[in-house]
C-alpha cells in the first residue's frame, strides 16, 4: 500500500470516512464547530485571502501563456485547490463549473487506487478529459498536480482550459457532428502524463498527433500546468508561514464554512416551498441539413428538464429533476457531476456570490437525477 496520507489508510478509507462523519453530524467531516476561524478569525482570514488571492493571480498570470483566444482572451480557464480526497477548498474566477469536473476525476483516482498503479508521487502530473466521469465537453481539458508535504498528500491543484480542438468529427472547440462517444475525439481519463514537474514524451507526441490545431493544445497544456505549479509554491508559502496543522485546519473549515454560507443565503433570500418549472430543448436531428455520422441518429427529438425545488423550513433544500427525458443519440448528455456542477454557475450569480466557491455547498444540497436520463445516463456509449 503506498500510504500517501502517512496513516496507514487508503485515499479511499480516508474519503468514506469523510462521507460517514459529514452524512452523521450534518457537518462536513463533523466539523460542528469552527475552531481555527473562532480562535484567529484574522489570522483564518489572511489565509483565506493570500490562497484566493494567490489562485486568482495564478490564473491570470498563466493565461497569458496561451495563444488561443479561447483562453488568452476569453478566460476561458479556471484554476482549483482540492483536500487530498478531491473536496474542493478554493477556486480562481473563470469557468467556474470546473470545481466540481476536477474533483470528480480526482475522487476516481482514488476510488479506483490509482495510488498504487499508477502511482500518485510528488511532482506527477495527471490529464483528464472523459465526460463520463464528469466532464462537461471533450474539450475541456484538465491537468491535476498533487501536493505533498514531507512525503505526505495533503492535496491537489486542478487547472482546466477550454481547447480549441479534440480530433472529434467535426472540427473545433464545441463539436456537435457526433451521437456516441466514439466520436467525442481524443479521450484522456486520468492519465498520468508527467513526473518530476515535465511531461513525457510519449504524452506530447500522442497528444498532438491526436488533435487539428497542435500548436494551441501545447501552449494550452503549458498554461495548466504553470498555473498548477504556481499554486502548489504558493501552498508550500502558506504552510511556511502559517504551518502546517494550520493550513489542514483551514481547508476543511471554509468547505463547512461553504456549506454554513448557502444555508444562510436560503434562509435570507428565500421562502420555504415547493418551486416547480419546466424547459424544452428540440434537437431537430431528421432536416434534411443537419449531417450525422449514424443514420440511426436522424430523428427529431425534445429534451424535458423538469425541476421542482424544495426548500424547507431549516433552509435545506432539494432539487428533483425527475421526468426529464432519456439520453440520446446526440452531443447533449452530460455526467451528473457536470449537471450539478453547471448548476454552481448559476448560483454563484444568484444565491453564493461569494468567493467562498466549494464543495461546500454540494454537501448543503440534496440532488435527484433519474439513472438513465439526459443528465445522468446509464450507458457509457453517449456522446458529449
Amino acid at each position: 500500500m503506498a500510504n500517501l496520507l502517512k496513516n496507514g489508510k487508503t485515499l479511499k478509507q480516508a474519503r468514506d470516512e469523510i462521507l460517514a462523519r459529514t452524512e452523521k453530524t450534518g457537518h462536513y467531516n463533523g466539523l460542528k464547530k469552527l475552531e481555527f476561524k473562532e480562535r484567529d478569525p484574522i489570522g483564518y482570514e489572511k489565509m483565506f485571502s493570500k490562497l484566493r488571492g494567490g489562485i486568482v493571480h495564478a490564473r491570470e498570470t498563466a493565461k497569458r501563456i496561451a495563444a488561443s483566444p479561447i483562453v488568452e482572451q476569453e478566460g476561458e480557464l479556471c484554476f482549483t485547490l482540492y483536500n487530498a480526497v478531491g473536496d474542493s477548498v478554493l477556486t480562481s474566477t473563470g469557468i467556474i463549473i470546473h470545481v466540481g469536473t476536477m474533483g470528480s476525476a480526482i475522487k476516481y483516482m482514488v476510488e479506483n487506487n490509482w495510488e498504487d498503479n499508477p502511482g500518485i508521487n510528488d511532482k506527477d502530473i495527471f490529464t483528464n478529459n472523459d465526460c463520463a466521469i464528469g466532464n462537461v465537453h471533450p474539450c475541456d481539458i484538465m491537468t491535476l498536480v498533487p501536493i505533498f508535504h514531507d512525503e505526505k498528500l495533503i492535496g491537489w491543484v486542478g487547472g482546466v482550459t477550454h481547447v480549441i480542438d479534440t480530433g472529434s468529427v467535426t472540427p473545433g472547440s464545441m463539436s456537435t457532428g457526433q451521437v456516441q462517444r466514439f466520436g467525442d475525439g481524443y479521450m484522456i481519463t486520468c492519465c498520468k502524463t508527467g513526473a518530476n514537474d515535465e511531461s513525457f514524451k510519449d504524452w506530447l507526441h500522442e497528444s498532438q498527433r491526436s488533435v487539428r490545431t497542435p500548436k494551441y493544445w501545447i501552449l494550452d497544456e503549458r498554461t495548466r500546468i504553470a498555473g498548477c505549479h504556481m499554486i502548489r509554491d504558493l501552498v508550500m508559502e502558506v504552510i511556511k508561514e502559517d504551518g502546517i496543522d494550520s493550513y489542514m485546519r483551514f481547508i476543511d473549515e471554509v468547505i463547512e464554512e461553504g456549506r454554513r454560507g448557502l444555508i444562510s443565503r436560503i434562509k435570507s433570500m428565500t421562502i420555504p416551498g415547493k418551486y416547480r418549472k419546466v424547459a424544452f430543448v428540440d434537437v431537430p436531428y431528421a432536416h434534411k441539413d443537419i449531417g450525422v455520422c449514424s443514420e440511426f441518429a436522424k430523428l427529431d427529438t425534445i429534451m424535458h428538464s423538469p425541476v421542482e425545488i424544495t426548500i424547507n423550513k431549516d433552509a435545506t433544500w432539494k432539487l428533483d429533476f425527475d421526468g426529464a427525458s432519456r439520453w440520446g443519440w446526440h452531443s447533449f448528455n452530460c455526467n451528473q457531476v457536470s449537471f450539478t456542477s453547471g448548476i454552481w454557475v448559476m448560483m454563484t450569480q444568484t444565491l453564493i456570490p461569494t468567493s467562498r466557491i466549494n464543495d461546500g455547498a454540494y454537501f448543503a444540497t440534496q440532488f435527484r437525477l433519474k439513472k438513465g436520463t439526459w443528465m445522468n445516463p446509464d450507458d457509457r456509449r453517449t456522446g458529449h
